[in-house]
């Protein structure tokens, strides 16, 4: 369970990483692997961060139920 926990809470967080990096240095990609797929205009970076954002809140969606069924599993077992 906590596997499951931990590896959408790092893939959400490398996503936002990501996502403020594109922000601040739109050319990041040609900057630190010396390609240009787009030259020079983001539009790569753009498409990288919008997958990584859907992969996050799947990510996010699925650490989620990990956490609500945990609960469930740590309170089942005790009376009120």
């Amino acid at each position: 369970m906590w596997r499951r926990f931990w590896a959408g809470a790092l893939a959400s967080t490398g996503s936002l990483l990501l996502l403020l990096v594109t922000l601040r240095w739109p050319d990041w990609l040609e900057v630190w692997f010396g390609v240009n797929p787009d030259y020079g205009s983001g539009r790569v970076e753009g498409l990288l961060v919008a997958v990584s954002s859907v992969a996050a809140v799947v990510a996010l969606g699925f650490t989620r139920i990990e956490w609500r069924r945990a609960h469930r599993a740590r309170t089942a077992g005790v009376s009120p």
